[in-house]
């Protein structure tokens, strides 16, 4: 077993749509990556199913039911698939009131973007939680709310624990758990 420091994406996907929930949003559609090998074959990342199961926590704590039909998958993790699949959620729900996009902060652009299209007003008619705070996520009109991963802090963490592992300080195997960080922006 090799070490390992990772995000807490389950964390990450309950205070995502936890958020949403609080700010009384109540149809929140969510947009994850590929649930089994990706469109490139590789296998499946398991930050898909930990940002879901959080998402799914996150309705069932809040009282809210699941419906299978609010859960979307795209393959490529691109703007293109955000604008899209938000074409697809509004045909099939027009009364959704909010997308947690697990699939990350492109894809979220191109909810953005396509919305902007539509005449949908952000967040008053859609609220918008993306995941990652890529750079551009703060320069978006409007900004991006959305879960940072703090890499500075990982890699830091994986720093120390190889210097630490060198100096004879620490032996085995460990596994970190990064907690990752709700930023509030426009979005929601």
């Amino acid at each position: 077993m090799a070490n390992s420091i990772r995000l807490d994406n389950y964390k990450g996907g309950y205070i995502a749509t936890d958020y949403l929930l609080k700010k009384g949003k109540r149809k929140i559609a969510v947009i994850n990556g590929p649930f089994g090998p990706s469109a490139e074959d590789e296998l499946e990342s398991p930050s898909v199913s930990e940002k879901f199961k959080g998402y799914k926590a996150a309705l069932k704590d809040n009282s809210v039911e699941l419906d299978k039909s609010w859960v979307y998958n795209i393959k490529y993790y691109i703007q293109q698939d955000g604008v899209v699949i938000l074409d697809t959620i509004l045909e099939e729900h027009k009364d959704i009131d909010a997308i947690y996009c697990a699939a990350g902060d492109m894809v979220a652009l191109g909810i953005i973007y396509r919305a902007k299209q539509l005449g949908k007003r952000i967040p008053q008619d859609i609220s918008i939680v993306g995941y990652d705070d890529i750079p551009i996520a703060g320069f978006l009109n409007p900004p991006l709310t959305t879960i940072r991963q703090p890499l500075d802090a990982m890699g830091r963490k994986a720093f120390d624990l190889a210097m630490d592992m060198l100096k004879g300080k620490t032996k085995g195997t460990h596994e970190i758990l990064i907690m990752p960080e709700l930023v509030i922006r426009e979005t929601a």
